[in-house]
């Protein structure tokens, strides 16, 4: 199994590392290939918080399931077991979190268009096509977003 910080793409690392360490009692843990799911966020019975996300996906998809899966995270910390798992409160969630690595020029310019749209109409699942879309581009840091 290896680390979430080595499967994401390396000029995110500072900034999920600085949004991961806000959070107590957070256990992130990599794992392999899921048939059915990408990521997963559970409350554990002693209150601590686990996130698990398969190993073997592109980064720029590791960084979104992490972003998906904070986001529930961040909903239960903020609105607690009553709301939907995907509803308003979590795509709100969602959409902030995603919006704040696109205005960090954390994607590619080739993919970032693709995930502003994702981030203003986010869905409980990722496509195969916008997965593919993710796992596409190329970390090349001329190719950045200076501003959307």
């Amino acid at each position: 199994m290896r680390g979430l910080y080595t499967l994401l793409p390396p000029e995110a690392e500072k900034k999920c590392y600085d949004l991961i360490s806000g959070y107590k009692n957070l256990t992130i843990k990599t794992v392999h290939s899921r048939k059915r799911t990408l990521g997963n966020y559970r409350q554990c019975g002693n209150g601590e918080h686990l996130i698990t996300i398969n190993d073997n996906l592109s980064p720029y998809t590791t960084l979104v399931v992490l972003i998906h899966e904070i986001a529930h995270l961040e909903t239960r910390l903020r609105y607690g077991k009553s709301v939907p798992a995907h509803g308003k409160e979590w795509k709100q969630t969602y959409t902030i979190l995603l919006k704040s690595f696109i205005y960090s020029n954390i994607f590619p310019k080739s993919i970032a268009e693709n995930i502003m749209l994702h981030a203003l109409k986010p869905r409980a699942t990722m496509s195969k096509e916008f997965i593919g879309i993710l796992n596409s581009c190329h970390t090349d840091q001329n190719r950045r977003i200076n501003n959307l």
